[in-house]
């Protein structure tokens, strides 16, 4: 169902299976990634703190948890929770660029241009990626109020 797109019959059957095994982590991961997908991300958040309760251990539901509170603006626990798959996934690219811009959604500019910074230092990224990591410069800069370091950086781009 979910592979058609047919995510509220996908949900009803979801919720039909917990009913009868509330703690089968394997039921709330599914559910959260269809209400994640459908831009429910509280209730896909919930689902994913339930299947957490039955499997610690499971770092999809951790990674998914960071994103819900990231698209919810809660960027204090979106920024601990990238902080810490950073921590367990050193120089990935992803958790890195969305920790600097859990840093950016509380106007902790200069923290997030470090990590921007890093990024960029580490030979790591894409063609892609280094572009998107320079425009989010330019835009910290300028939302910062640093309009020679944005004009800086829109040149590099040019």
């Amino acid at each position: 169902l979910v592979e058609q797109r047919r995510m509220q019959e996908a949900l009803l059957l979801y919720n039909r299976l917990l009913d009868n095994n509330p703690y089968n982590y394997f039921y709330w991961e599914q559910l959260g990634y269809i209400y994640y997908v459908t831009g429910r991300w509280g209730k896909a958040l919930e689902c994913f703190d339930y299947e957490l309760t039955t499997n610690s251990e499971a770092e999809y539901a951790k990674m998914m948890q960071a994103y819900c509170h990231y698209y919810l603006k809660d960027y204090r626990k979106a920024y601990d929770a990238f902080c810490e798959l950073t921590a367990m996934y050193p120089g990935n690219v992803v958790s890195t660029f969305f920790t600097a811009l859990s840093l950016c959604g509380q106007k902790r500019y200069a923290e997030a241009l470090r990590f921007f910074e890093d990024l960029q230092l580490s030979g790591e990224l894409t063609t892609a990626e280094a572009l998107i990591v320079d425009i989010n410069r330019t835009l910290i800069y300028d939302a910062a109020g640093n309009v020679d370091g944005a004009k800086m950086m829109m040149e590099k781009l040019l």
